[in-house]
């Protein structure tokens, strides 16, 4: 949904790569998952959202931005917070 969200602001429908532990190239590059699911928070301070439900921040690191999601929900909250922040309603088709 965010994809088509971006492609609503730029014209142009970015990559999606589902990888959960893998190097992210020095590229452009909006990554998101769940704390302790994947390797690619290492070194990412998530400590503002430990033991909650339902949480997420946002972390920018060089040319990238983190979306770390407490649990499942959490990170679907944070890319719905993405579209919000692009002006896009989430709930656009």
């Amino acid at each position: 949904m965010v994809r088509n969200d971006v492609k609503l602001v730029t014209g142009a429908l970015p990559e999606f790569n589902y990888s959960v532990n893998t190097t992210v190239a020095d590229e452009t590059a909006v990554i998101f998952g769940t704390v302790g699911k994947s390797n690619l928070f290492n070194g990412i301070d998530s400590s503002p959202i430990k033991d909650k439900y339902e949480s997420y921040i946002f972390k920018v690191r060089g040319n990238k931005l983190y979306i770390i999601g407490s649990d499942k929900r959490g990170t679907i909250y944070g890319l719905f917070h993405l579209s919000e922040l692009m002006g896009v309603s989430p709930f656009v088709d």
